[in-house]
């Protein structure tokens, strides 16, 4: 009998791995500011966009996925493992982009310029 993969383990992982790209978003960013490359305002509109849509995409795509994996379809082609592990590699995905999106709102707020964009 095979031991269920630790669900706290998993969770730690993918926790990690968000924190730790968030992290590295971030030191470039003031890599960048350092050396004298600012961030214009119209890049921080397109990665707030583009944030925005790929999270509300990998959402989406999680949900899909859910509802498919209560179906005939996806039991018979793909093993449960790997589906369950795909559906919550897709949701802590989609709460990874989210954070970045957060992110990207926080920066523009704080951005030299006033008008919001959030």
């Amino acid at each position: 009998m095979r031991r269920p993969p630790d669900r706290l383990r998993c969770i730690l992982i993918y926790g990690a791995f968000s924190t730790t790209l968030l992290l590295a978003l971030y030191a470039g960013s003031l890599m960048l500011e350092a050396n004298g490359l600012k961030l214009s305002d119209e890049s921080i509109w397109y990665a707030i966009r583009a944030s925005g849509v790929v999270s509300y995409l990998l959402l989406a795509a999680s949900a899909v996925w859910g509802i498919l994996l209560s179906g005939r379809l996806v039991k018979v082609r793909v093993s449960p493992a790997l589906a369950l592990e795909l559906h919550t590699y897709l949701s802590w995905t989609a709460i990874g982009m989210t954070i970045y999106h957060a992110y990207c709102c926080f920066l523009a707020v704080f951005s030299t310029t006033a008008w919001s964009i959030c």
